[in-house]
């Protein structure tokens, strides 16, 4: 009866401090979010994006990175960041604040997905301490305030992570596929997820004897994940990467 009632009460206990994290996650963003940061960049997005709906010609980059360019010469990334835009413009008539409302609830349930897995990983009181941790940030407070396409690369590589865990749990091709089309995905968003390459280089490394063809899938689902900047690359001669070794 006294381990039933203690069980009982770490459980409370527990699904306190989660509602409480969860208080503290929204009551840091939502209050404020109505003087969201919308400079030119998101300006200059969002107009290109619904451009490019109204036009109905869908593009294969997304906007240029400024500070990569070589004699007039723009490197872009991906058109990732544009679809997901389009997709949230559409349902939301093009309203910057829905947008990053919507945005910021998305991110709410990655980030509790994570510590989720990480409370099954490494207990249910790692999983409310990561959670506590992601809500106060600062980083994270501020960057709920408007949207831009890094911002994906959290959501993306937190997810990433726990498939990585599924994969080596059961070494599957399609585990492998999943992880490769996301981290395509990750690529056309912000090309700093190239540094992705060293967490699943260790991860694939460490399991080299269970698999066979993780290698060639691997790749595979990176190209499928950011197929439309490879269909453009082949267009355009490899601008894109002609361009940035130029501006090495």
């Amino acid at each position: 009866m006294g381990n039933k009632l203690n069980l009982n009460y770490k459980k409370s206990l527990f699904w306190l401090f989660g509602f409480l994290v969860v208080c503290i996650y929204f009551v840091l963003r939502f209050p404020g979010i109505n003087n969201i940061s919308f400079r030119y960049d998101q300006g200059l997005h969002l107009l290109e994006t619904k451009e490019m709906v109204d036009n109905k010609k869908i593009r294969l980059v997304g906007p240029e990175v400024t500070s990569k360019n070589f004699m007039n010469r723009g490197f872009f990334i991906g058109p990732q960041y544009y679809y997901i835009l389009a997709f949230l413009g559409v349902v939301e008539n093009w309203d910057p604040l829905k947008i990053t409302i919507t945005l910021a609830l998305i991110e709410f349930i990655v980030l509790t997905i994570f510590c989720v897995w990480i409370s099954k990983k490494w207990g249910v009181w790692t999983g409310i301490l990561t959670g506590f941790s992601l809500a106060i940030s600062p980083y994270l407070i501020i960057h709920n305030n408007f949207f831009w396409n890094p911002h994906f690369l959290l959501w993306l590589t937190m997810l990433v992570v726990i498939l990585l865990d599924k994969w080596e749990k059961n070494i599957n091709y399609w585990w492998m596929l999943v992880i490769g089309i996301m981290w395509g995905i990750a690529f056309g968003f912000h090309y700093s997820a190239i540094f992705w390459m060293f967490p699943i280089g260790i991860v694939l490394w460490r399991n080299i004897n269970k698999f066979k063809w993780q290698w060639i899938v691997l790749p595979t689902g990176f190209i499928v994940g950011n197929l439309p900047y490879f269909i453009f690359e082949i267009r355009h001669k490899f601008y894109n990467l002609q361009t940035l070794y130029l501006s090495l």
